[in-house]
């Protein structure tokens, strides 16, 4: 979670260039571990996929880890 976190932070921080013109982005994460939150390497990547999609719905800029709910979830 601390290395999404980072992740999440150096990409805010950086600039991209867009058609000529520096722009500022966020990302959204999702994190599933195997084999906690899936027992196939299918099931663990839904489970990030669906950590991810609360992530956006959460207003984005943020992440969520697979099997926690947003009340206790850390943004980091």
């Amino acid at each position: 979670m601390e290395y999404a976190g980072r992740v999440r932070t150096a990409f805010r921080a950086s600039d991209f260039d867009v058609d000529g013109t520096q722009e500022k982005m966020t990302i959204s994460l999702g994190v599933a571990v195997w084999p906690d939150h899936g027992s196939t390497l299918d099931e663990t990547l839904q489970a990030a996929c669906d950590a991810e999609h609360a992530a956006k719905n959460a207003g984005g800029d943020t992440v969520r880890v697979a099997g926690v709910s947003s009340e206790n979830s850390t943004l980091l």
